[in-house]
């Protein structure tokens, strides 16, 4: 018997095929590149192009040049704390990475609801009516037969309940760790703004202070110069002379780079960058150098960390992660058990039932897909006890930095203390060569050479200072108490 298709039908063949074999030739006439080199030109593109709009976005050249307009001077170690927890890229990533995390935890616990699926679909049915001649046939009453057919089904899964609560549970878990992320990335900005001011604070104060040394130094050259000419001093005088000189420029040199760069490193904290010919200005911040106080060490300092620091509450909730991961695991290996309800309307293949319900039970067991869900519990059993041991390593290393950052201060005390004792060793010393000056050339030089070694000792203390002042926030980053409790 042969079958001839309606002029409407063949149309609907033709388009069909003319449709799959061209999706077939764009297929197969591609370039497929390897995964390797999929996109890299585009990735390349894309991270250049973004990163220069964030260079010009996020990163404004005169947008310090603005603040320092509206404060009228330099700022603060608080106006520079709080513009970098504003502005710190890394600390909105964090916040964002928190808020997505939240997002996510929403959606797992949604997978603890029961499903419900609604499907419909039309059908064109057509009854096909013989002619009177052998193999011919025809097409009729073509919309006759056509319907609509529905389906409705509600589903529930203990077994996926479960598996979807402890999903849930690590999600909330992980909001936590991110949370815990957050607050470190804070106390690292607060740490980094705090270490990069007080430098800069003392290397501002120093800046001054080398100027003069370079001066003078130039000045005893010059004069030990002179009284080489006179032969009225040795030539390893005047070399002696040059060394300190060439030393004290060096000085300057060193002073004026590392005040650079903690310059630029406080702006970067802060989220700016600068440009130092922007209307001939620079960024300057303003305090009071002076001594840290000497605060009362904890006895136990490793405890006081431990209670402080984000990091080993973030390792424990990790810890409870893998907890919940094992327990996921223990439920997959249990038979799956869903609850159906169905509901089925269908007037085209059942007419004389066309409502149809169904409700029950259905059980699913593999014995692959068990066996391997063993295997993955004890992977997750033994997981449980690495990161146990995970939070006994972070609490270690804690405690660790901060007893090692107490001794730093402790050391850098010392330091401010051995630095101001030479300090005022060495004023006593110009007041000594003070009184004994006179109008001989070799006293003045001897007065200008105790003036120069006072404020080479200055330069040292004041570098001191600075450093015990950023110590001392190192210090109490270690101890996580730069910022307030989480």
């Amino acid at each position: 018997m042969s079958l001839i298709l309606c002029p409407g039908a063949r149309n609907y063949f033709w388009t069909a095929s003319i449709i799959i074999a061209g999706c077939l030739a764009i297929l197969t006439s591609c370039r497929w590149a390897t995964i390797a080199d999929l996109g890299k030109e585009d990735h390349i593109t894309f991270t250049k192009t973004t990163a220069m709009a964030a260079m010009k976005k996020d990163f404004p050249r005169d947008r310090f040049h603005e603040g320092k307009k509206l404060h009228g001077k330099g700022l603060t170690v608080e106006e520079c704390r709080q513009i970098a927890l504003t502005n710190n890229l890394n600390f909105q990533t964090a916040k964002l990475d928190e808020l997505i995390k939240a997002s996510l935890s929403h959606g797992e616990w949604a997978r603890m609801l029961p499903h419900a699926i609604v499907s419909a679909k039309f059908d064109e049915g057509d009854n096909i009516v013989y002619s009177d001649l052998m193999g011919d046939s025809y097409w009729a009453n073509y919309y006759e037969r056509s319907a609509w057919h529905f389906f409705l089904e509600g589903r529930w899964s203990p077994t996926d309940a479960a598996l979807a609560y402890y999903s849930a549970k690590n999600a909330d878990n992980r909001i936590v760790q991110s949370h815990y992320e957050t607050v470190r990335v804070s106390q690292k900005i607060v740490e980094s703004v705090e270490v990069s001011f007080f430098r800069l604070l003392s290397l501002q104060a120093c800046l001054p202070e080398a100027n003069r040394l370079v001066s003078i130094r130039e000045q005893i050259t010059k004069d030990m110069g002179d009284l080489l000419r006179d032969k009225l001093a040795a030539m390893v005088d005047y070399h002696k002379a040059k060394h300190a000189q060439n030393k004290a420029r060096s000085i300057l040199s060193q002073l004026t780079a590392d005040a650079e760069r903690q310059r630029n490193m406080l702006l970067s904290t802060m989220g700016f960058l600068q440009d130092s010919a922007a209307g001939g200005s620079r960024f300057d911040i303003q305090g009071e150098l002076r001594e840290p106080h000497v605060i009362q060490i904890p006895v136990d300092v490793e405890l006081e960390a431990l209670r402080n620091r984000p990091e080993a509450y973030r390792a424990g909730v990790k810890h409870f992660e893998s907890v919940n991961d094992y327990k996921r695991s223990v439920v997959k290996n249990f038979p799956r058990v869903t609850l159906f309800w169905r509901y089925l309307d269908d007037r085209y293949n059942h007419p004389y039932d066309k409502n149809r319900q169904q409700a029950g039970i259905l059980l699913y067991f593999d014995v692959v897909d068990w066996l391997t869900n063993f295997a993955d519990s004890c992977a997750a059993s033994r997981d449980t006890v690495k990161t146990e041991k995970e939070v006994s390593a972070i609490a270690l290393a804690i405690g660790s930095q901060a007893r090692m950052a107490v001794l730093k201060y402790l050391w850098l005390l010392e330091q401010v203390k051995i630095k101001g004792d030479s300090l005022a060793d060495s004023y006593s010393l110009l007041e000594v060569a003070k009184r004994r000056a006179s109008n001989d050339d070799l006293d003045k030089l001897a007065e200008s050479e105790a003036r120069a070694e006072m404020i080479l000792e200055k330069i040292e203390w004041q570098r001191a200072v600075g450093e015990s002042n950023a110590g001392f926030a190192e210090l109490r980053s270690a101890m996580g108490t730069n910022l307030k409790p989480f």
